[in-house]
């Protein structure tokens, strides 16, 4: 995509995702962008495709931990906007879920396309897609990638909904992302991660937005001055 973007000043390109985080996440919305050593995705352009064909029998091929990696965004998705869809994921797990691959892609697909058509550009809405990416990312780059996306994702949002939802929330969440084998949280001074957090594309200036769901179903984005957010995710839990 990034390519596409880029070559002749832009070409028309069609994706073709066979991971279940590409059917439902990063090949949809036109976000496309290259890792550098300051940060994930800091190089990048909006170049949308001109199309996106999604064979749910790809994901037969797949290691369990790479089904689970998408299954992570999948988890993102039920937590901003759609209630049913966090049920149906937390009444399945790894071994079971795949015949239920059709409806949470729809699911998924719908939910970023609503959000995306109302904000290509991601200076609104769109950032409700985020969930768990601000300390996701940071997880990520300390790991130096040692944990994948939907792992760091994972254990991002578990270890930001512990220190703004209640705890009912945490636990149906922590719940959930277990049923997948990933990570609910991660083994490093907070201090690290949240100066890793100061690379994100969400901070402007002084100011970093971040993504809490009160209820599952329900994001809201927030605002902080970047100490305050600092504080608040070092405090002992």
């Amino acid at each position: 995509g990034f390519a596409a973007a880029t070559f002749l000043r832009g070409i028309r390109y069609i994706q073709i995702p066979t991971t279940l985080l590409a059917q439902i996440d990063s090949s949809v919305g036109g976000k496309t962008a290259i890792n550098i050593p300051g940060g994930k995705n800091l190089v990048g352009a909006f170049k949308q495709p001109s199309l996106v064909i999604c064979d749910p029998d790809t994901l037969k091929t797949l290691p369990a931990h790479i089904l689970s990696d998408g299954i992570a965004e999948a988890i993102k998705y039920g937590m901003i906007r759609d209630p049913g869809l966090f049920a149906l994921l937390d009444a399945h797990n790894s071994d079971n879920v795949l015949p239920q691959a059709d409806e949470i892609i729809a699911r998924c697909v719908t939910i970023k396309r609503d959000i995306v058509a109302k904000d290509e550009f991601d200076t609104g809405e769109r950032m409700l897609l985020n969930f768990g990416h601000t300390l996701g990312h940071a997880i990520e780059r300390h790991s130096e990638f040692a944990y994948t996306h939907g792992q760091a994702v994972a254990a991002g949002m578990c270890m930001l909904s512990a220190r703004t939802a209640a705890p009912a929330v945490t636990a149906r969440l922590i719940g959930c992302v277990s049923n997948y084998g990933l990570p609910t949280d991660y083994d490093a001074p907070m201090q690290e991660l949240t100066a890793l957090c100061g690379h994100d594309k969400k901070r402007m200036g002084s100011e970093l937005s971040y993504v809490v769901c009160p209820a599952i179903g329900q994001g809201e984005i927030r605002k902080a001055s970047f100490p305050d957010f600092c504080r608040m995710m070092e405090e002992s839990l």
